[in-house]
């Protein structure tokens, strides 16, 4: 019911569809009551917004259950509901997984003591979890300098402002609606709490929203495409191409002498390092990488690994990055002025057969070799520009 004492589900969809959303947690929730006309009132909401629907009872009340819901774009692989202590009515802890993160919705009691014990169930709950981002949101019924507050604080990030009031929705003038990601998993995502908002809904219910946007990080083991590969090589020079899943700021360290880049700290006169720029400034903004390395010794055999940092967050005057991630270590010749001969393998028209790609790849491996060269038709033409980074990457490997 809203602040004008209306019921009217559509309107609270269309705020949900308003603040594109993945993921909702909703608290007060009737479910096939009589009060609310037997309707399936979260199934509707999940109707309208086309999302799937989780609902946790709290209690029987009026013929139906009583409770709290989430709604999410992704669907969840696993349920489990918790009763919490409640003087005035019983509450629960709804915990929902997803295939990357848990999502945690609840709405404690009126009482100080049993919000202070449902902290306690709480972190229990949190020790049986598996080691993927959790994320904590509903109406705990208590301020900012509450002790309740205070204690849930040890354990969770609390990313609204708590000076960003959310009830009551006509006229708020306290804090009592929050969202938190779980400290001891946290690292694996990214936010910004000034981006943080307490939405201007003072109608479609008693509390005002809270939207927080959350961005997972790429993993360290998952965050190439594949292993770097060479083009335009001289005797002086060489382009180092690859490509990341997100966005990044990369650059190459290499030597002569391997063993410098066993130790990253190490920033002797022997280990180079090359980025590319544009107007002076570090290209970070998309997935694929070319970097040139000049100054290069003919006929050296150079060592070298490239460096990288996910773009996090992208703004005119702000820019956010990820922990430093290291590819394995990779080597190249570059030709010798003084060389005659070399050897050189070139494909045409294999036309991505893979049953081809791979019986030439056997062959290839029994043939000394310099470089390979894939001309016309070895790769069809992409209908995606993910596809194309893939054959790439695929036939790269292949014949490396």
């Amino acid at each position: 019911r809203g602040m004008d004492n209306r019921t009217d589900y559509k309107r609270v969809a269309e705020e949900i569809i308003r603040s594109k959303a993945d993921l909702v947690a909703l608290q007060e929730i009737d479910s096939c009551t009589a009060r609310s006309q037997h309707r399936y009132v979260l199934g509707e909401l999940a109707f309208e917004c086309r999302m799937y629907p989780v609902f946790g009872r709290a209690i029987k009340i009026n013929k139906g259950n009583y409770g709290v819901g989430l709604l999410s774009k992704e669907r969840p692989i696993g349920v489990k509901n918790v009763a919490l202590p409640g003087k005035e009515e019983r509450r629960t802890l709804l915990i929902v997984e997803f295939p990357n993160y848990y999502a945690i919705c609840t709405h404690f009691s009126l009482t100080e003591k049993d919000r202070i014990e449902s902290v306690k169930i709480l972190n229990h709950e949190l020790s049986l979890l598996k080691a993927k981002p959790v994320f904590l949101a509903g109406d705990l019924n208590a301020t900012p300098d509450s002790p309740e507050i205070k204690a849930l604080a040890e354990n969770f990030h609390i990313v609204n402002n708590p000076k960003a009031f959310t009830f009551p929705a006509d006229k708020p003038d306290r804090t009592i609606d929050y969202i938190g990601i779980w400290k001891a998993t946290a690292d694996q995502c990214y936010w910004n709490p000034s981006a943080v908002r307490v939405l201007n809904a003072p109608l479609a219910s008693d509390h005002r929203p809270i939207r927080a946007t959350f961005r997972f990080k790429q993993p360290a083991e998952d965050f190439f495409y594949g292993a770097p590969y060479l083009q335009n090589p001289t005797e002086n020079t060489i382009s180092i191409l690859f490509q990341t899943y997100r966005p990044s700021h990369c650059w190459i360290e290499y030597t002569t002498d391997s063993l410098l880049l066993t130790n990253p700290s190490s920033l002797s006169s022997g280990l180079h390092r090359a980025q590319t720029l544009i107007g002076g400034q570090a290209v970070c903004h998309d997935i694929e990488q070319k970097i040139l390395l000049d100054s290069l010794e003919a006929g050296q055999r150079y060592y070298y690994r490239v460096g990288a940092r996910e773009l996090l967050e992208n703004r005119s005057y702000y820019k956010a990055f990820g922990d430093t991630v290291y590819s394995n270590i990779y080597s190249f010749t570059l030709p010798d002025k003084n060389t005659e001969n070399f050897a050189a393998l070139i494909f045409n028209d294999t036309h991505c057969v893979r049953e081809l790609e791979e019986r030439l790849a056997q062959t290839a491996a029994r043939i000394p070799h310099d470089f390979t060269v894939f001309n016309g038709d070895c790769l069809p033409e992409p209908s995606t520009r993910e596809e194309a980074i893939n054959n790439i990457n695929r036939v790269a490997q292949l014949f490396d």
